[in-house]
């Protein structure tokens, strides 16, 4: 069985994902970065993602111009407050992986692995990144939770 869908490994290689794509050096800087401008501490689920994933843009066949999700956690600079208000609320550590749907929202990961969309509300998007990326490539709508 494929990790990916079709539709979604099309727009994963568009982006420059390939199987095995490790980018070790983005991820250190970011970790160095996020830890002096933000005092986000890198936690295990958000180094593997952005390992991976880490720098790509990735569009969707509707949306050719800009990036549904771009993953670069330094664009959330600034927004201590909202990461923090969010944390509150679900009671868990959140790590910022870049922004989504053109910078009108932050992704987002908790330490259990559980992908959020943060805006002026929080929503859940899905328990692990794989399936935030198939729910990405389908259209769904993420789950408002406040």
């Amino acid at each position: 069985m494929n990790r990916f869908s079709q539709a979604t490994e099309t727009i994963l290689r568009k982006a420059g994902w390939f199987p095995g794509r490790n980018v070790s050096d983005l991820v250190e800087g970011w970790r160095v970065e996020l830890r002096r401008l933000n005092n986000q501490e890198m936690f295990p689920e958000a180094e593997k993602i952005l390992l991976e994933f880490g720098g790509l843009k990735i569009k969707t066949p509707t949306n050719k111009d800009i990036p549904k999700y771009d993953l670069n956690p330094l664009l959330v600079i600034g927004e201590n407050d909202r990461f923090e208000a969010f944390e509150e609320i679900l009671k868990a550590k959140l790590y910022p992986l870049g922004e989504a749907d053109g910078g009108h929202a932050f992704l987002a990961v908790s330490e259990d692995g559980k992908i959020y969309l943060l805006m002026m509300n929080l929503f859940f998007v899905a328990d692990n990144f794989d399936e935030t990326l198939e729910i990405m490539a389908s259209r769904k709508m993420p789950r408002f939770i406040a």
